[in-house]
């Protein structure tokens, strides 16, 4: 896969992917890896391949950034991390405190002129001891808390220096959860009124029940590798780099993308049952798709059941929204009916529309007063969980 341009490792300020990075590693494993590296022809990565302006680059897209967030992560809405951490209401205060201990962190590095890396803040809030290679995690109170936050922020910049797409495991912390909603854009814009005119039209009649893998674990590498020379692989592929090439019209492509994912299932569970595993691995399930839109901190979502679509708003639009615009992000997600949130089996979720809703706060009330008219319209508790990401995909390599 390496060899193939399947898996692409990225340098980040290293000329070669057998450089040893300025961080803790475990020696035996980078030392297998160099010798890997070396059987192989390796495709990778890099902001510029000129070393003055990769560096430049790194700094301002990446390690800039990650430090902005350390130094103003407290400055978040502390309710609205104590619900995506789904933390009890309880460790609000320490979460606050712990926050504010980030930011002086990140504060004493700017002082000195530096910027913070993730080793630092792993050192300080996270692992034990000095390596933070060994993975010995402190089980200081929140510290998994801190480190979901700091993964978060960490991973999301290089897929956006990219112009890519985020990938997150299906039950780990939404993008969302950064609460970026100052951040400056320059995407399409879409009314309520679009966008509700978009869901309305939208129709699916292919809920159909199949097998499901209880855990993509049950997959052994050269059974992925089998799966991507598939039909149904280079159809999924297709459809998806479609939906997110023309999100506009996720209507009649998401269907597409349904269908040819469900086709894609099928062939992941008879791979199990020809292993015999069928009994302990699979399970039935019954696929469901939903469009989950976040629009500044408010959630509207439009769920297919057999019985017709359910809408559900959740939210206002945060306070933190300075002037009339703000983004809007668009997930598919398809899932098991019964699930009341994925679990790490077939469930799967497209980041698939990144848009900026202009006069945002009249949007969403429109938008409200609509959707609390339509047939099917549920309130949505304030404890329910929403639909996180399993996948998405960077659009210039979606070929691949």
């Amino acid at each position: 896969m390496l060899d193939e341009g399947t898996i692409v490792p990225f340098l980040y300020t290293e000329e070669t992917p057998i450089d040893e990075p300025n961080f803790e590693v475990q020696k035996d494993i980078f030392s297998r890896w160099q010798n890997l590296c070396k059987e192989v022809s390796i495709h990778c990565i890099r902001l510029s391949w000129k070393n003055n302006e990769n560096k430049n680059l790194t700094r301002i897209a990446l390690a800039s950034r990650f430090h902005s967030f350390g130094l103003s992560a407290t400055a978040g809405d502390i309710d609205t991390y104590v619900a995506d951490l789904r933390l009890d209401s309880t460790a609000k205060s320490y979460l606050r405190q712990r926050l504010v201990e980030l930011g002086h962190f990140c504060l004493n590095f700017s002082g000195q002129g530096k910027l913070v890396t993730r080793n630092d803040i792993y050192k300080a809030f996270i692992t034990e001891g000095e390596d933070p290679a060994k993975r010995l995690y402190s089980n200081v109170q929140l510290a998994g808390e801190i480190k979901q936050l700091i993964d978060l922020s960490y991973n999301c910049n290089l897929p956006d220096a990219l112009d890519g797409y985020l990938i997150t495991p299906v039950d780990s912390l939404p993008r969302v959860a950064l609460q970026e909603l100052k951040q400056a854009t320059k995407r399409s814009t879409i009314t309520g009124k679009e966008l509700l005119r978009l869901l309305q039209q939208t129709a699916f009649d292919l809920i159909e029940k199949g097998l499901n893998i209880g855990s993509m674990d049950a997959l052994r590498l050269q059974d992925v590798r089998e799966i991507r020379d598939t039909d149904e692989w280079k159809v999924y592929i297709q459809s998806l780099s479609q939906l997110l090439k023309y999100p506009r019209q996720f209507a009649g492509r998401a269907v597409k993308v349904y269908e040819s994912y469900g086709m894609l299932t099928q062939q992941l569970t008879d791979r199990i049952s020809k292993q015999q595993r069928k009994d302990s691995v699979l399970s039935s399930w019954e696929p469901s798709i939903e469009f989950m839109f976040n629009i500044a901190g408010a959630i509207l979502t439009w769920q297919w059941t057999k019985e017709g679509p359910v809408w559900r708003i959740r939210n206002k639009i945060s306070s933190m929204i300075e002037g009339d615009s703000a983004p809007i992000v668009g997930k598919f997600v398809i899932r098991d009916m019964a699930e009341e949130k994925p679990q790490q089996d077939l469930s799967t979720g497209i980041d698939f529309m990144r848009f900026e809703m202009p006069d945002v706060q009249e949007q969403w009330k429109y938008i409200e007063r609509h959707v609390r008219k339509l047939p099917g319209f549920q309130d949505l508790p304030i404890e329910k969980e929403i639909v996180d990401p399993t996948m998405s995909y960077k659009e210039k390599a979606i070929a691949q």
